[in-house]
């Protein structure tokens, strides 16, 4: 009678396994095209800035590109990280692919902590970044960005 229970324990838990945890997975996959705004707290060059992230998310690692376009700058960054847990990732600024600024302005390397959730069928990131320039803190922000709808 022991032995049966442990064997429908053992086959319960597989399934949970395999079969649930493909679900998260695939539920939180943040492949795709994210569009949103960064914002600065007071003091920094803008307050907000219209953002796109593009990810690809094979469940071990995130790499994507971060870019942001207005009258006055541009920059295309590469970003990468982790999830932390089910509903929290950790995303961080690499090499900086492309980067027009106005004069004095310089660009802060980013950390973006951020909580994954659904509403309705629209995937959401929000979050806060921090950053440095040179070793020296920059002035922190928010990020929010929704999953796109793959276009045709």
């Amino acid at each position: 009678m022991k032995a049966m229970r442990m064997k429908i324990s053992l086959i319960l838990v597989f399934f949970y396994v395999t079969h649930v945890g493909l679900v998260h997975c695939q539920n939180n996959n943040l492949t795709g095209v994210w569009e949103g705004t960064l914002t600065q707290e007071k003091g920094g060059y803008k307050s907000s800035y219209p953002i796109t992230i593009s990810l690809n998310d094979d469940g071990k690692e995130i790499k994507g590109t971060f870019s942001t376009v207005t009258n006055e700058l541009s920059a295309k960054i590469e970003i990468n990280g982790s999830w932390i847990n089910k509903k929290h990732l950790q995303l961080q600024d690499g090499k900086v692919i492309h980067h027009k600024e106005p004069k004095g302005v310089e660009w802060c390397t980013k950390i973006y902590k951020l909580q994954w959730a659904k509403l309705g069928d629209t995937s959401t990131l929000i979050g806060t970044w921090s950053g440095t320039i040179n070793g020296d803190s920059c002035i922190p922000g928010k990020l929010t960005v929704k999953r796109q709808k793959t276009r045709a």
